[in-house]
């Protein structure tokens, strides 16, 4: 079985949610993990801010689809400054991470909002190879096992 990462406080805000009956919801099992590989480019110049927490907030907009069906999906990414992702308007990108509900207070409401939480963001052909390979092996710890004892 994979190892499990340390859920952020933004996760377990998502995962704990509160059914119908008010206990909260488990976080999903092995066999409903969250992975999200989304190939596309960047919409808007990226926004960098920094959160309370002292980590930055990168967010940008990642047009993806054929011209039938382009698909515009949020994309955001916390964490140390210097490890912030390089990401201009008109990158052709790859991006690894898991989709997510985000809380905030906004204006004296809570207000959300759903979008990839990325891991990775990939500009370059090898950076972008190297990802999907990392994708790859997320996705054989997750299923690994039960492939062997299907």
């Amino acid at each position: 079985m994979a190892a499990q990462r340390k859920m952020s406080k933004d996760e377990k805000t998502s995962t704990t949610s509160r059914s119908s009956g008010g206990a909260p919801r488990r976080p999903p099992s092995d066999a409903s993990q969250n992975v999200v590989v989304i190939t596309g480019q960047v919409r808007v110049e990226p926004t960098l801010r920094s959160t309370a927490s002292e980590e930055v907030l990168l967010t940008f907009d990642l047009v993806s689809g054929s011209e039938e069906e382009r698909r515009t999906v949020p994309v955001s990414w916390r964490g140390p400054t210097g490890l912030v992702p390089k990401a201009n308007r008109g990158d052709e990108v790859v991006v690894l991470g898991t989709v997510q509900r985000r809380f905030f207070r906004t204006a004296g409401a809570t207000a959300h909002v759903t979008d990839v939480r990325a891991d990775l963001v990939a500009r370059t052909p090898a950076a972008k190879q190297k990802l999907m390979a990392t994708a790859v092996a997320r996705l054989a710890a997750m299923y690994g096992d039960r492939q062997s004892s299907q």
